[in-house]
């Protein structure tokens, strides 16, 4: 029978570009595309935007739907938006609007679900040992782990967690609620709980290409770059895909600021697999971030393509032409 291996996507994939608005007598704007990993947008979603600021202020909650979003007549400069949609991983992100005068930002956001499953053809995907144990997990743990898998799918992230502590105490060496507990902890922002289960995966299963790639995420968010470098370095002699291993490369020298090292790994994940939107997400980061706004358009147009939807486009269109009024 064939198996999937659970990864989880835990960094924000979210782009920021800064335009001038148009319009002198608007208060500061915040506008953004909501997409789905696979390419669609996200029907319904929530928008939470916290001021950050030492004074007691309002926290505006906002509920959208069609995958597209504004946020009109934001007074402070610095806020902390969150986005969040049923059966997704959220995002969180700091907004930094400039300090004099009204203006506009975009954002594009891709939400990964809270299980994401991405098999590796022809990659080893355990030991003959692994394999004939996996076979002899009783009943009763089985069942809990389907359970928590359900839980998993819903959101319901504790009772997740608590039906796959069930499966494993039942059989210690069960490894798919072992490996599934490690990505909730990575989805929690708990890396070093993550890498409690993730090396007892380990330890079943060295050879495990997505077991060793959530312990990369895990390095990488524990900010241990060189280590979560080392390791993609490894899984990558092992696979067949090898877009994942380098996109998660590119994330790592993205974080150190590593433009050029990043943008290169990008486009050869994005040429492995070009329906990879996290590559192109992560090719405008680095451009908004070195304000090189032709390369931004170009690759805004490369994602327009990968999600052939006529409200990102509409979403598209719109940006490019604040960009062609302001930064020419």
């Amino acid at each position: 029978m064939k198996r999937y291996w659970f990864i989880s996507f835990v960094f924000a994939t979210v782009f920021t570009l800064l335009c001038a608005d148009s319009y002198a007598d608007r208060a500061r704007t915040l506008r953004g595309a909501v997409v789905s990993a696979d390419g669609t947008m996200v029907d319904q979603f929530t928008v939470v935007a916290r001021p950050v600021t030492s004074k007691p202020e309002l926290i505006r909650r906002f509920r959208f739907t069609n995958g597209t979003f504004v946020l009109r007549d934001l007074q402070r400069q610095k806020y902390e938006v969150t986005i969040t949609a049923p059966r997704f991983i959220g995002v969180r992100m700091d907004v930094d609007f400039p300090k004099n005068g009204d203006s506009t930002e975009f954002k594009i956001i891709v939400l990964h679900h809270l299980r994401n499953e991405r098999y590796f053809p022809g990659s080893p995907i355990g030991t003959f040992n692994v394999r004939l144990l996996q076979d002899d997990i009783p009943v009763d743990a089985r069942l809990a782990y389907e359970r928590g898998v359900e839980f998993h799918k819903d959101g319901r992230l504790e009772e997740a967690l608590e039906a796959y502590g069930t499966a494993i105490r039942i059989a210690p060496k069960y490894i798919q609620p072992v490996t599934d507990a490690g990505t909730i902890y990575l989805i929690l922002n708990r890396p070093e709980a993550a890498m409690v289960f993730l090396r007892r995966g380990l330890d079943l299963d060295p050879n495990n290409p997505i077991i060793r790639l959530n312990v990369a995420l895990a390095l990488t968010l524990k900010k241990d770059y060189d280590g979560a470098l080392k390791l993609l370095d490894s899984v990558m002699g092992d696979v067949a895909d090898k877009s994942l291993p380098h996109l998660f490369q590119a994330r790592a020298y993205y974080l150190q600021k590593k433009y050029a090292k990043a943008a290169d790994l990008a486009k050869i994940a994005l040429n492995e697999d070009p329906r990879l939107l996290d590559g192109w997400q992560l090719l405008i980061n680095i451009a908004a971030d070195q304000k090189d706004y032709a390369a931004v358009r170009e690759n805004l147009e490369n994602m327009r393509q990968a999600i052939r939807s006529k409200e990102f486009a509409r979403f598209v269109d719109d940006q490019i032409a604040l960009m062609a009024g302001t930064n020419n």
